[in-house]
């Protein structure tokens, strides 16, 4: 059981720099997770530009395939 006069006997700026200490933490999760949305982001648009050249690429193969074709 934990004496009442403890939590009194607490220095206020002890308090004050482990509100300080949580507020930064905070911060930092609140950085954190909006990186983890930017990353997952940026990897769905990195595959569907991936798809997109992929297509192109094999577009382009078949461009070069009847052009050859003509010749």
């Amino acid at each position: 059981m934990v004496n009442d006069s403890v939590i009194y006997e607490i220095p206020s700026s002890l308090i004050n720099n482990f509100l300080q200490v949580t507020s930064v933490v905070k911060a930092i999760g609140i950085v954190a997770a909006i990186y983890v949305v930017y990353l997952i982001i940026s990897l769905i648009i990195d595959r569907k530009k991936a798809k997109d050249i992929k297509e192109i690429s094999e577009n382009l193969e078949e461009i070069k395939g009847i052009l050859k074709h003509k010749k």
